[in-house]
């Protein structure tokens, strides 16, 4: 079975590598065309502004680079701006904001489009952070040594732009008047927030800054989690959602040293602080193995208590936990599961 699942990821990781982009809900749906992608990467040297190309590498120069970025006839098309004028330029044809912190395996063109994908799907504005989480041509083993060495580099990057975003709140209260902000953590993604735990504890000292935050498939080890959690102080509510059947979790165990992870099996003592939704029972195994991983997006069309999970969460407010036709209470005591 385990030799199975790591030949699944592997035809994954060769198909992915193969396209410039994919859309889970067509681009054709990408009525909200426009995108706030916040990068540390370091730009090709012969980087255009039509479908821009980054190297799998923090830029320790100038890390934060701000881009308005448009799908039009098939291109990626970036625009630098900063935080300020996007919002202040942004349509007002959505209300509420969703930072998203992708996981592995991204381009900046594939975390754009992955962006572009929620914004449309669940109609919240997204920034993208795009972090270097991409090395081509390179072994599966080499490729994730190199994303985790890069989640490490970018929590100082991230750290600077969630105090931003917490300035933007504070100092200009129009941007955010009947509006909500929530942050989501994708799989690996998660392992920025992990790093930036005893940052966040000493540096914002409970400043409000989200409505929710999300751990979303968390690629993180679920022991010890407890008390890393307890650390992040800057958000109404925070939640974590697993699948025990995600192939692309159960196969990164095989594959790295870590070992149980957050986002697939959940082992007391469990945080206070955190909101355990789980996702086996609706979920479970699917394939190709991205839909066990990514369900959030493509499941929802099929089961509606899955996206009216996700647009609730998405768009800051507390799901509906006595409602009983898409969530039930766990008799084990390890939180909801998220129903059909």
């Amino acid at each position: 079975m385990h030799k199975f699942i790591i030949f699944l990821l592997i035809l994954l990781n060769l198909s992915a590598q193969a396209q410039q982009f994919e859309s889970i809900i067509g681009t054709d749906n990408y009525v909200n065309s426009h995108i706030l992608v916040v990068t540390n990467r370091l730009a090709d040297s012969n980087t255009r502004m039509i479908n821009p190309v980054f190297r799998n590498i923090v830029d320790t120069t100038s890390p934060l680079k701000f881009y308005d970025v448009r799908f039009e006839e098939g291109n990626f098309i970036a625009k630098e701006t900063t935080l300020t004028d996007y919002f202040r330029n942004s349509p007002a044809q959505l209300k509420d904001w969703l930072l998203f912190v992708h996981g592995d395996g991204k381009t900046f063109i594939r975390a754009t489009a992955r962006g572009l994908d929620i914004q449309n799907y669940y109609k919240v504005n997204v920034i993208v952070f795009a972090w270097p989480s991409r090395l081509p041509g390179n072994s599966m083993t080499k490729h994730f040594k190199a994303s985790l060495r890069n989640a490490e580099k970018s929590t100082g990057d991230w750290l600077v732009l969630i105090d931003s975003l917490k300035d933007l709140r504070y100092e200009n209260t129009k941007y955010f008047k009947n509006a909500h902000l929530s942050a989501m953590y994708h799989s690996l993604g998660n392992k920025i927030l992990k790093l930036s735990a005893d940052s966040i504890n000493s540096k914002f000292s409970h400043d409000y800054i989200f409505d929710n935050q999300i751990l979303n498939a968390a690629a993180v080890n679920q022991q010890g989690h407890n008390v890393w959690i307890e650390k992040i102080n800057i958000q109404k509510r925070l939640f974590n959602n697993s699948n025990v059947f995600d192939l692309n979790l159960n196969g990164l165990r095989i594959i790295s040293p870590l070992k149980y992870l957050l986002g697939e099996r959940l082992f007391k003592p469990l945080s206070d602080s955190l909101l355990y939704f789980n996702f086996t029972e609706t979920i479970g195994t699917r394939l190709p193995p991205g839909k066990s991983h990514t369900y959030y997006l493509g499941m929802p069309e099929k089961f509606p208590g899955v996206k009216r999970y996700y647009h609730e969460i998405f768009h800051g407010l507390m799901p509906d936990t006595t409602d009983a036709s898409y969530i039930k209470r766990r008799k084990d005591g390890f939180g909801y599961d998220v129903l059909k």
